[in-house]
């Protein structure tokens, strides 16, 4: 028996791609005007559309800040455990983190910022809330066994007998 691909219909591709595009849209008001020129209204007036199909896929602007955030925590992820893989000592491997967020992937860190506060996480959906913290931990679960394996290796030395997870806490949160 041969199993086929679905082929979905033009209308039902663009109703897929909708929550991609809406987000990609939303990354260049960001970008061009700030958090206040993110608004429903002006993702449906840049999508030539109304706000009821945005809202089908995002309850309000701040889960829609949320859907960055997530694109971000699941990039961000992906390169810890890029880095995590690297054929190096621990010191190296942190070092790849480092050229990771600072240099690879920046524009992380404001997006990040705007959740400081917690106002916005706190009107996106629960399910939104959930995968972000799911990706959140994640990443610091890579930076702990990093930062276990320097310490093992002895690249790194955690004075006070901290425990990794706390250098692995401080370094993000130098981020």
């Amino acid at each position: 028996m041969e199993l086929r691909e679905k082929v979905l219909s033009p209308k039902k591709q663009v109703i897929r791609e909708r929550p991609g595009r809406i987000l990609s849209v939303a990354r260049a008001l960001l970008d061009e005007e700030g958090y206040a020129g993110v608004t429903m209204e002006r993702i449906a007036k840049v999508m030539n559309c109304s706000r009821p199909p945005i809202y089908k896929h995002f309850s309000s602007r701040e889960d829609v800040v949320m859907g960055l955030a997530i694109e971000d925590a699941q990039q961000r992820w992906k390169l810890f455990k890029c880095a995590a893989t690297f054929q190096g000592r621990p010191r190296e491997k942190l070092v790849a983190v480092n050229e990771f967020v600072f240099r690879t992937y920046p524009d992380q860190l404001r997006i990040l910022s705007l959740l400081k506060p917690n106002l916005i996480r706190l009107k996106a959906t629960s399910k939104h809330q959930e995968t972000l913290a799911d990706y959140e931990s994640r990443a610091f679960d890579i930076l702990t066994r990093i930062v276990d394996e320097g310490v093992e290796e002895g690249d790194l030395v955690i004075p006070g007998g901290q425990p990794a997870s706390t250098v692995a806490y401080g370094l993000l949160c130098l981020s």
